[in-house]
C-alpha cells in the first residue's frame, strides 16, 4: 500500500481549506433549534402531472408541499421502465434529474417506448438545523403501458425502493453513545415517508 508523504499530506490540507463546510460536522453545544429528543418534522408532498402519456413529448410535474414555512429545496428523481426487443427493462437506481431551491417542478422528455415512469421529490425546508422534509411520488404509464407484466420485468419498478443516488437531505442529531450533536445525511422512503441513513 502506498503512504502518503508529508508533502502530499500539506498538499491535500491546502486544498481541503478551499471548500468550506455547509456545517460543522459534529457540536459540542446544541444547534439552534435542536434537542437531544427532537424528531424530524414531516412535511405533506405531492406529484401532479399527467397519469398516462400516450405520445412522446416534454411533460412537467409540479410538487405541493404543506406543513412548512414555504420556502423549500427540492431534489426531482425519474426512474422508466422502456420497451426493448418486445421485453420491458427497468432503470436500477433513480436518477437524480434535477434540484434547487423554489424548483418546485421538472420537465422531462418521455419517448415512444416509455412503459413506466417513476417520479419522486425530496423536500426540505431552506433553513435551520433540523428543518421538516418530506417526499412524494408518481407512477405514471408510457405509451407502451400495454406491455406491462410484471412476471417478465427485468429490474424493479417498486417506487418503495430507498436507492436513490445520495442523501440530499441534512440535519442535527444527537448521540447518546458520544453526547454530540452530528450532522447527518438523510432520505426518505418514498411510500411511507420513513428516514433511512447511510448504512441502511
Amino acid at each position: 500500500m502506498r503512504r502518503a508523504t508529508i508533502s502530499t499530506i500539506l498538499l491535500f490540507g491546502a486544498l481541503a481549506c478551499d471548500k468550506t463546510p455547509t456545517a460543522p460536522d459534529f457540536r459540542k453545544v446544541a444547534p439552534s433549534g435542536v434537542s437531544k429528543t427532537e424528531e424530524t418534522g414531516q412535511l405533506s408532498v405531492s406529484v401532479s402531472g399527467e397519469s398516462v402519456i400516450s405520445e412522446p413529448g416534454d411533460y412537467t410535474y409540479t410538487a405541493s408541499v404543506s406543513g412548512g414555512s414555504g420556502s423549500y429545496v427540492y431534489h426531482w428523481y425519474q426512474r422508466g421502465c422502456n420497451l426493448n426487443n418486445n421485453e420491458v427493462w427497468c432503470m436500477q437506481d433513480h436518477f437524480l434529474w434535477t434540484e434547487g431551491e423554489g424548483v418546485n417542478s421538472m420537465t422531462i422528455w418521455r419517448g415512444a417506448y416509455d412503459v413506466k415512469i417513476d417520479i419522486t421529490v425530496e423536500v426540505q425546508e431552506s433553513s435551520g438545523d433540523n428543518p421538516p422534509s418530506g417526499v412524494g411520488t408518481k407512477t405514471t404509464g408510457g405509451p407502451n403501458e400495454a406491455f406491462w407484466n410484471p412476471p417478465i420485468v427485468h429490474g424493479s419498478m417498486n417506487p418503495c425502493d430507498v436507492d436513490f443516488v445520495h442523501m440530499p437531505l441534512m440535519r442535527y442529531v444527537f448521540n447518546v453513545d458520544t453526547e454530540l450533536y452530528y450532522w447527518q445525511e438523510y432520505g426518505r422512503n418514498p411510500c411511507t415517508g420513513a428516514i433511512f441513513t447511510p448504512g441502511q
